[in-house]
């Protein structure tokens, strides 16, 4: 089942937000899919095999890994629809908690709300603490997108307590994650550190060095936030090794990013310009050329203000 971690939000910050044209695209494809699926044949209604929606989502899952979002939709929504009427009701909440995933980073947080809240439904039916749990986190993370703050940290606080109860430690980093990302947007700084904090050690123990480096992205947030650029440099380079160890390229490429604007606005421009340039060449490697165009930009921008520093 499909998490979301309110610290890719917390980290992209600083980039062009998601595109979001392709929301109603994507509703129009659910509507000829529900439609296509609604005629009835002359035959009895089976029941289906324990898992036969794996093969969708495994074609769901591959296609969002090439980037191909309507196609990882339409699995999921036939999954889904396989699912649906059915004694496996734990196929069905994964599959609504993905397809409310896959919503979420279309940029449709009504639509995404809509379906993690059947996927706690359904989680609740089962009595599946640790579903009911990523399910109130991912409701979390949409509050938060709608910039609801106090209804996110409301949502991740329950998900927190059933993470802990099932002790469920990885979950517990995620939420303590996500709710320093709610009160860092909310303002209470010393508070978002506090739960940054907790999760980057938590997750230092856990060995899980990814979400590590978001931790540490998200505290130097709040060192640039307090106005602490030479603390949120050295959180930012921090998470950077640790993402490069891990090949973990996409939030290299963040880091980078964010350590070339510290350094610029530091007036450090032959750091900042490194930094540009060690961000190109990840986005290069993960054929992002969006971000390459806009990592261009900004070495070019920088290489412009150190001349004309120099004259």
């Amino acid at each position: 089942m499909d998490y979301l971690s309110c610290s890719k939000i917390a980290r992209l910050s600083h980039r062009n937000p998601l595109h979001r044209g392709r929301a109603s695209a994507i509703a129009s494809l659910l509507a000829a899919l529900l439609t296509a699926g609604a005629g009835c044949g002359g035959g009895k209604l089976g029941r289906e095999p324990k898992f036969p929606t794996a093969e969708h989502t495994i074609r769901a899952q591959t296609a969002r890994e090439k980037g191909d979002v309507p196609s990882a939709l339409r699995e999921y929504l036939q999954a889904l629809v396989v699912s649906q009427g059915t004694d496996n009701l734990p196929a069905t909440a994964h599959n609504l908690n993905d397809i409310g995933t896959i919503y979420y980073s279309l940029g449709d947080p009504s639509k995404s709300l809509e379906y993690y809240m059947e996927a706690l439904r359904v989680s609740k039916e089962l009595h599946d603490s640790r579903g009911i749990a990523t399910n109130l986190g991912n409701i979390g993370c949409v509050y938060a997108a709608q910039g609801l703050w106090d209804k996110a940290i409301e949502k991740q606080e329950e998900a927190l307590y059933l993470e802990e109860q099932t002790r469920n430690w990885a979950g517990k980093a995620r939420r303590l994650n996500n709710l320093g990302f709610a009160y860092r947007m909310k303002g209470d700084l010393d508070k978002a550190m506090e739960y940054f904090t907790a999760a980057e050690r938590l997750n230092k123990d856990l060995k899980n060095e990814a979400s590590r480096a978001a931790n540490l992205c998200n505290i130097g947030s709040v060192h640039e936030a307090k106005g602490d650029l030479a603390g949120a440099a050295r959180y930012y380079e921090q998470a950077a090794d640790i993402d490069k160890g891990a090949e973990n390229f996409e939030g290299l490429a963040i880091d980078l990013h964010n350590g070339g604007r510290i350094a610029e606005k530091m007036e450090q421009f032959d750091r900042a310009t490194d930094f540009y340039e060690r961000a190109l060449h990840t986005n290069e490697l993960m054929s992002k050329q969006a971000y390459v165009a806009q990592d261009i930009q900004n070495r070019d921008r920088v290489e412009k203000r150190a001349d004309s520093k120099k004259k």
